[in-house]
Parts: C-alpha cells; sequence; structure tokens
C-alpha cells in the first residue's frame, strides 16, 4: 500500500534534523567540554544509511538539510530490492511506477461528482494493489475461468463495470461543458448495430 517502516525512514529523518540544527547545537555548546567530541549517533546513523543504499554520497550542503534528500537514495534502493525480489510478471506489474500514477489518492470524497468509494471498492482496490485473493475462483458467463485475484474484469471488453466507467467519463465531461456554457450533446444509444453500420447522422432515433 505504499506505507514505509519507521525502521527505513528514521535515518533519513535524524540525519536531516542534525545537519539542519547543527549550527545552533555548536552555538549551544559553546562553553562545553564536549563540544570538540564526535556525535557518535549522527555517525552511526550515516553508516545505517550508507549500508541501506550501498554507500551512495552523502548529501552535502544545503540539501543535507531536507529530509527528502536523504530518503530519495532509500525509496531507490529499497523498490530495487523489491523488483529483483520479484520473479512473478503480476507482482512485477503492480510495483511499476508512472508520473501521477498515484494521484488518485489526492482525490477529493465528493459522491455527487462520482468520486467516493465504498467498502466494496476500497476491498477491490487494495487486494488488487497487494495482490490478495479478493473473489472465489469462478467462470464467467462465457465460459472464461476467473481465478481468485480477480483481474479477469479488468481486460474483459464485456464487463459491465468497464461499461459503468465509460458512461461515467462521459457524463462527467458533459457536465463539465455544460457548466463552462459550452453546447454538448451525449452519443444517442443504439448506435451499434450488429452490421457493424452506423446511423447516418440524420435518422432521428426515439
Amino acid at each position: 500500500m505504499g506505507v514505509r517502516r519507521v525502521t527505513s525512514l528514521a535515518p533519513s529523518a535524524f540525519l536531516a534534523s542534525a545537519a539542519s540544527t547543527d549550527v545552533l547545537q555548536q552555538q549551544l555548546l559553546l562553553h562545553s567540554p564536549r563540544v570538540a567530541t564526535t556525535d557518535t549517533a549522527v555517525s552511526l546513523a550515516k553508516n545505517i544509511w550508507s549500508s541501506a543504499v550501498q554507500n551512495s554520497p552523502l548529501p552535502a550542503g544545503l540539501s543535507a538539510h531536507k529530509q527528502s534528500a536523504w530518503d530519495k537514495s532509500v525509496i531507490a534502493s529499497e523498490r530495487l530490492e523489491l523488483n529483483n525480489s520479484l520473479s512473478n510478471p503480476a507482482d512485477q506489474v503492480r510495483q511499476a511506477t508512472s508520473p501521477h500514477s498515484g494521484d488518485w489518492l489526492h482525490a477529493l470524497q465528493l459522491s455527487g461528482c462520482g468520486l467516493g468509494l465504498d467498502d466494496r471498492a476500497v476491498h477491490i482496490a487494495a487486494g488488487l494493489r497487494l495482490g490478495a485473493n479478493i473473489c472465489e475462483p469462478h467462470q464467467c458467463p462465457y465460459g472464461a475461468t476467473v481465478d481468485a485475484k480477480g483481474m479477469h474484469g479488468l481486460s474483459w471488453k464485456r464487463g459491465s463495470g468497464r461499461s459503468a466507467r465509460h458512461r461515467g467519463s462521459n457524463d462527467l465531461i458533459w457536465r463539465a461543458l455544460t457548466k463552462a456554457d459550452i453546447p454538448a450533446t451525449k452519443e444517442p444509444s443504439d448506435l451499434l448495430r450488429t452490421d457493424g453500420k452506423r446511423p447516418d447522422g440524420v435518422t432521428l432515433l426515439r
């Protein structure tokens, strides 16, 4: 689900905090007899960080004050290690990332705009993300075998969920154009024919 381990995040957070407060620490400890000593906790955290990122260069300068600069290398190393441990192509695809692939997590839960997720939708989304079993193995109405992962419905062209998403997208775009005072008309029904032909655009459908 993308939830980080505290043990992998802690060194980056500590080192960024130590680097950003180093000047203040020196001022506070100016008259302390321990001012010239090395902070063993910082050295230990740097060793842990270096071993986790396979000896990547330490962030320096102002970038060392940012937790993201330390954590970026840790995330890349853990992702590489995870991908190398996966042998199933389906598991490898689940770990693949692309720009804006997680933007849906920031969407407002507005049920009026179709953005609200019920418990069933969250159950299925979490199961697909984790690769868990989300249904009992069965056969779809057209005879195809559906395994416990339930991924058959994502690629089945005649799936009801696919049609519902298509209609929902059309409705959302139509309402947005209407609000912007842009003339828009939904595509009428009964356009799909068994002979592959389409209406001429003049015939009125009732």
